[in-house]
């Protein structure tokens, strides 16, 4: 039950971007622009903006895009590095962690680095990092991979840039495909380093990377608020839209604590006031963690579970497991063995009569004369 993803995501093209109000991105924890072609200087203003003012953005580069729009003035005042007139670098290399204390790496930065050691990447746009950036991942060739640009500010902002795509077109000879840069987000099992810089992207972009965003149910709810900013009035709704419920606090916390939620799934709280300025946080609850163990029991702790080791039984196939169940619900089928028992005691019983009790034949008899 729920929303089962962890992060609820809008899609939106650059041409509707433009027809929405100029404070649209104000409420959202992070921004990808994934080898979009071009942006008009409007966009890149609205972009600028939201990261100085604490935003976080991600910018993939990839085929589709117009290496001039984004070396024009604005653009370059805001990536980490511009893309180079000349045409992508391409071969078969792998990525290499250039910064294993960064917060997005820091988790698991030996099996993240073994990981991404084993991701063939074949093409990448050569780029020229401007001054003060940050290189979190390179190639084996050297090249920057993944930089970082950070915005002081109330609450800082900060530019990742990819120089190969966040995405993966399978074909037959990647070599001779312009459109097939990467092997990056082939699958999360192969891959799974992926997966994980991804879902400590979007946190280390909101500046929330150390504060507590998923709850299990059952648990109460600690939601840090801005300081910035007295809030008043607060309305929580949950994954059913129907149910909302409005809280009132002092306008002195720093944090709401909200009664453990029972359903599953992503929770919005919009916090607003008097003057009519609101914003808009979140957090999941997800399933608690004991329900997802899946470690095998030992013996004796099923027989201190159930109560003894008759109580229980073990099935180690499906139709094992049917005829377990079929067996615990309906019993062994007894009609068969007393039907056989009853055909055999009247059979016993018969032959017993005949050997036993059959008449004798009278005897013939013979006159005698004296």
């Amino acid at each position: 039950p729920g929303d089962p993803h962890p992060y609820r995501v809008e899609r939106i093209t650059p041409s509707a971007l433009a027809l929405r109000p100029p404070d649209f991105l104000k409420d959202f924890a992070s921004v990808f622009l994934l080898n979009v072609p071009s942006l008009p200087d409007a966009e890149w203003n609205r972009l600028s903006l939201y990261v100085h003012q604490g935003g976080g953005l991600v910018v993939a580069l990839g085929n589709r895009i117009d290496r001039a729009n984004y070396n024009s003035a604005i653009a370059a005042k805001l990536l980490p590095a511009v893309p180079a007139q000349e045409k992508p670098k391409w071969g078969e290399i792998a990525f290499v962690v250039a910064d294993a204390a960064h917060p997005i790496l820091s988790r698991f930065p030996k099996e993240i680095a073994e990981n991404l050691a084993s991701v063939l990447v074949y093409r990448h746009a050569v780029v020229t990092p401007a001054t003060g950036t940050r290189t979190i991942l390179e190639y084996q060739n050297k090249a920057p991979a993944l930089l970082e640009r950070a915005f002081a500010g109330p609450k800082t902002g900060r530019v990742l840039l990819w120089t190969t795509p966040l995405s993966r077109k399978p074909v037959l000879n990647a070599l001779e495909d312009p459109e097939a840069w990467n092997e990056f987000p082939a699958d999360g099992e192969r891959f799974w380093s992926f997966i994980e810089i991804m879902d400590r992207t979007v946190p280390y972009l909101a500046g929330v990377a150390d504060r507590q965003l998923n709850y299990e149910a059952g648990s109460h709810v600690s939601l840090p608020l801005d300081p910035n900013n007295r809030f008043t009035t607060f309305t929580v709704q949950g994954p059913d839209p129907k149910q909302t419920d409005r809280l009132t606090e002092p306008g002195t916390k720093e944090t709401l604590e909200i009664e453990p939620p029972a359903q599953l799934g992503q929770w919005t709280v919009t916090a607003s006031r008097p003057d009519g300025l609101s914003k808009v946080y979140g957090f999941s609850v997800n399933a608690p963690q004991a329900e997802l163990l899946l470690s095998p029991l030992e013996p004796r702790e099923l027989e201190a579970l159930f109560g003894g080791k008759d109580r229980y039984q073990l099935a180690d196939t499906p139709e094992a497991l049917k005829q377990v169940v079929q067996t615990a619900r309906v019993g062994h089928e007894v009609f068969p063995w007393m039907m056989l028992l009853i055909l055999a005691l009247v059979t016993a019983e018969n032959y017993l009569a005949n050997r036993f009790y059959r008449e004798r034949p009278a005897a013939s008899g013979q006159a005698v004369v004296a």
